[in-house]
C-alpha cells in the first residue's frame, strides 16, 4: 500500500493522523497454465483489477476483470474467485473459469481487508470505522456472508484490529494486528465464542502448510507456527526484516517453505527482499532470497513447479511487473501486470 499515492485504507488513516504452467511436471503437481495477478490501483481511483498471464505463450493481458475499486485481497475457493475491495466497500465474486460476476455485495462492510471460505459462508476481516480502527477501543468486526443468498448475515465484534483470516481444521482463525494474538471460532457452533492463541506483536497475515498447521507472520519480526489439532505455537521464527504492516507472505508446497516480503523500504511502497524459511528444519532460519528489489509488493508459488512469483509495484505509477524466479533464485522472466500487484492466484 502506498502512502504518497493513497493507495489503502491505510492512507485513510494516515489523514487522520495528520488531521491510509502448462502440464504436470516432474513434481506431479497441479496443471498451471494461467496466472491471475490481482492489482490494488490507487486509491480512490477506482482502478483495481485482475490480469492474466498466459504461462505457455509468455502473453500477459491487462484488465481481464475491472473492480472499480481498490482491492485489498483476491483468493480462489472451489469454482469462484473472491475479491475484498474498498473505495468502496465490497466483496465481489466471479466465477474463476470465465470472470464473469456471481455477486457484488456492498452492504455489511466497513473498510474490509481479508476473505476466507469455509462451506457455504465466507467470512471477511473489517478494520470498522477508521477514526477508531488503530485506537484503545476499535469498531473492527467479522462479517458472516451466506453464499446461499449473497448476503451478509451476522457479525462478530473484534476487540483489535484485524488483518488476515484463515480457514483451517474446521475453524477461522484471525490475525490480531493490532495485538498480540490470533482469534479463532467455531464456525458451526450455535453460539459463536472468540478464544484467542497468544502470538508476538502485530501477528499480519497467515498461511497453511501441507500438515493443516497454520503460520503468521507478525510485524514485530516474528514467524510463528500454530498447531491447529491443539491450538497453541509451536516453532517461531524470530528476528526477521518485516515490513511491519500488512505483511506478505506465501507457502511453497513443493520444497514446504515460505516465501515473505521483507527489506528496508517502508510498508506503504514496498519492500526489498524476499526471504526464504524451511520449514523441514527443526529450528528454521530465514534466508534471503531475492535483494535488492524496489518496491515488491506480492509473492506467490506457482503450485505445479515451486517458481516463486513476485510483484514490483514500480511506485504505482502505471503498471507493475511480474517477476518469476526458479528455487535458486534466479530470475527466469518478467511480465507487465496492472496498478498495484499484490497477489497471485494460480488457476
Amino acid at each position: 500500500m502506498n502512502m504518497k499515492h493513497l493507495l489503502s485504507i491505510s492512507a485513510l488513516l494516515a489523514l487522520f493522523f495528520l488531521a491510509s504452467c502448462g502440464s504436470d511436471d516432474e513434481n506431479n503437481g497441479p496443471s498451471v497454465s494461467s496466472v491471475l495477478v490481482i492489482n490494488e490501483g490507487n486509491f480512490q481511483s477506482a482502478n483495481g483489477s485482475i490480469s492474466d498471464y498466459a504461462i505457455e505463450t509468455d502473453v500477459a493481458t491487462q484488465g481481464v476483470h475491472e473492480a472499480s475499486a481498490t482491492v485489498q485481497q483476491g483468493i480462489q475457493e472451489g469454482d469462484n474467485i473472491y475479491l475484498v475491495t474498498n473505495a468502496p466497500d465490497q466483496l465481489q465474486i466471479l466465477k474463476a473459469d470465465d470472470l464473469s460476476s456471481v455477486a457484488t455485495i456492498s452492504e455489511g462492510f466497513l473498510n474490509p481487508v481479508s476473505v476466507t471460505v469455509s462451506g457455504n459462508f465466507a467470512y471477511v476481516s473489517n478494520w470498522g470505522d477508521i477514526s477508531t480502527a488503530f485506537g484503545s477501543e476499535p469498531e473492527s468486526f467479522i462479517s458472516i456472508v451466506n453464499l446461499s443468498t449473497n448476503t451478509v448475515t451476522d457479525s462478530i465484534m473484534l476487540s483489535v484490529r484485524p488483518q488476515g483470516i484463515l480457514a483451517a481444521n474446521g475453524l477461522i482463525y484471525v490475525a490480531l494486528e493490532g495485538g498480540s494474538a490470533v482469534t479463532f471460532f467455531d464456525p458451526a457452533a450455535t453460539e459463536i465464542r472468540l478464544s484467542e492463541i497468544v502470538t508476538n506483536a502485530g501477528p499480519s497475515k497467515m498461511v497453511r502448510d501441507a500438515n493443516g498447521n497454520i503460520w503468521v507472520l507478525c510485524t514485530s519480526g516474528n514467524l510463528t507456527e500454530i498447531l491447529t489439532a491443539s491450538n497453541t505455537t509451536g516453532r517461531n521464527v524470530p528476528s526477521l526484516t518485516t515490513s511491519g504492516f500488512n505483511e506478505k507472505l506465501a507457502y511453497d508446497q513443493i520444497g514446504n517453505a515460505i516465501y515473505f516480503l521483507g527489506g528496508n523500504n517502508d510498508s506503504f511502497s514496498g519492500t526489498t527482499t524476499v526471504y526464504v524459511v524451511e520449514l523441514s528444519m527443526n529450528a528454521p532460519l530465514a534466508q534471503p532470497f531475492v535483494e535488492d528489489g524496489f518496491a515488491l509488493y506480492g509473492v506467490g508459488v506457482n503450485p505445479a513447479t515451486g517458481d516463486i512469483y513476485v510483484s514490483d509495484n514500480n511506485g504505482f505509477q502505471s503498471t507493475g511487473t511480474g517477476l518469476i524466479f526458479d528455487v535458486t533464485g534466479t530470475q527466469t522472466n518478467s511480465f507487465a501486470t496492472g496498478i498495484g500487484p499484490n497477489g497471485f492466484i494460480f488457476q
